[in-house]
């Protein structure tokens, strides 16, 4: 007679959890709202000021031109490095993605993680963003500050239940027994 074999897992082996994104973007414009209000004031200053000096008959036509232009390049390239940032953050890693001409992707394993820190200004609260810190064991990447999240209380709660979950799948924390019964 032959034996079939045994159709359930073993008591000690767990399924895998099928990967959930809590988040996939680039971070809040609001994180970058000093960076962009600056931006701003230079590219009006590159557009008055051969203005001005036109009115005062100092200007030639192409000041003008060239300051437009200049304006225009100084805001796109806050634009452009806005863009440049994307977070993908699920219930087993993080992928930080970052480049305007080339691309880096880093992957941070969340079993990894040692300690999670967040932060909000008072703009970020407004629009529910926030920026987490993670302090990690990883030795490519021991410390990654993802800036104005949108979501961010949510996508903090997903990341601390996920990062224990991940230790506990890797045997790295114990289950306390004696809060459990």
């Amino acid at each position: 007679m032959s034996q079939q074999p045994n159709a359930q897992p073993p008591s000690d082996r767990r399924a895998p959890i099928e990967e959930q994104v809590f988040f996939d973007g680039p971070p809040s414009w609001v994180g970058r709202s000093g960076t962009l209000f600056i931006s701003f004031l230079i590219a009006a200053v590159l557009v008055m000021v051969p203005i001005f000096l036109q009115s005062k008959g100092y200007g030639r036509w192409w000041l003008i031109v060239g300051g437009i232009v200049l304006a225009i390049a100084v805001v796109m390239v806050q634009v452009a490095f806005q863009k440049s940032l994307r977070y993908r953050i699920t219930n087993y890693r993080i992928d930080f993605q970052r480049g305007m001409l080339t691309r880096q992707i880093d992957s941070l394993e969340l079993w990894y993680v040692d300690h999670i820190n967040f932060k909000q200004g008072l703009l970020e609260r407004i629009v529910g963003a926030g920026t987490i810190e993670l302090t990690t064991n990883d030795e490519r990447m021991p410390h990654l500050i993802m800036r104005s999240i949108p979501g961010g209380m949510q996508v903090l709660e997903h990341l601390k239940s996920s990062v224990l979950s991940a230790k506990r799948q890797r045997g790295l924390t114990e289950i306390d027994n004696a809060s459990q019964g």
